[in-house]
């Protein structure tokens, strides 16, 4: 860039050598071409020359030399033009690639940090009431039938008795023993709980594969339906801001971890 400033008679030169070396038509043609649009060039008009060309340029209101670069890409493009580049940077292509470089990293910092402003925005810190999102629920079966009575043996309510007391709890039993009703009962206990404080309250089952998912959510809905609203998901499912206000919806969601990710 600094050779459009030139120091001395040899430098005045090699401008000159650029100046008679381009055409400002093509030059022009491969400039529209560009994203950056240049209108103080665009209108320059013969008689006008060459010269009026290299000598708005450095007067551009352009960010980051942005002008200058992007004079660079246009005569790589044009093929009538690219002599220039012999005079003005050899290089360039080295120079370009480099540019492009730095072009993305500014982009990413940029994009980085509107994220995470956008973040800052988004940061909820109460928990959102189920019931505002019921327009996203879609099942229509919870409320035709009563919900069945879930009644625990002995040896159950052993295992939830550490949970109802509110400890984080690990439930080990046999395959058959009916894990899954101890897990219901210890989630219908803590939403019972709230809706007595008047308490938003949301429950999440996590199961390690997707047919899991509406097995137990039907599980679920034997103990809980026409009272708590039940829906399953899985990372096949729905994406982004559907699948989020669907998962708010619900007061039990069975979902498997891929949902997190």
């Amino acid at each position: 860039m600094e050779k459009f400033f030139p120091e001395g008679d040899e430098k005045l030169i090699l401008l000159d050598r650029c100046a008679a070396a381009l055409d400002v038509e093509f030059f022009r043609t491969a400039l529209d071409k560009l994203n950056n649009r240049y209108p103080e060039l665009l209108n320059i008009e013969p008689p006008r020359t060459s010269v009026d060309v290299l000598r708005t340029l450095p007067h551009l209101n352009r960010p980051n030399d942005d002008w200058f670069y992007d004079f660079v890409e246009a005569l790589s493009r044009d093929p009538y033009n690219r002599a220039v580049l012999w005079y003005l940077l050899p290089n360039y292509e080295e120079v370009l690639e480099n540019r492009i470089i730095e072009r993305r990293c500014r982009r990413s910092s940029a994009n980085r940090k509107q994220e995470e402003l956008i973040e800052e925005e988004l940061i909820v810190t109460e928990m959102r009431k189920p019931s505002d999102y019921a327009k996203f629920r879609t099942s229509l079966y919870d409320d035709l039938e009563e919900p069945e009575g879930l009644h625990l043996r002995a040896y159950q309510e052993e295992l939830v008795e550490p949970a109802l007391r509110g400890k984080n709890t690990i439930a080990c039993a046999p395959t058959g023993s009916g894990k899954t009703e101890v897990a219901i009962y210890v989630a219908v206990s803590h939403l019972n709980e709230k809706e007595s404080k008047k308490e938003p309250a949301r429950v999440a089952m996590l199961v390690p594969r997707t047919p899991l998912v509406d097995q137990q959510k039907y599980r679920f809905h034997k103990y809980v339906r026409g009272r708590y609203y039940v829906e399953g998901f899985h990372g096949s499912g729905l994406k982004g801001s559907s699948r989020r206000d669907s998962v708010l919806a619900c007061d039990i969601v069975v979902m498997t971890p891929q949902i997190l990710l």
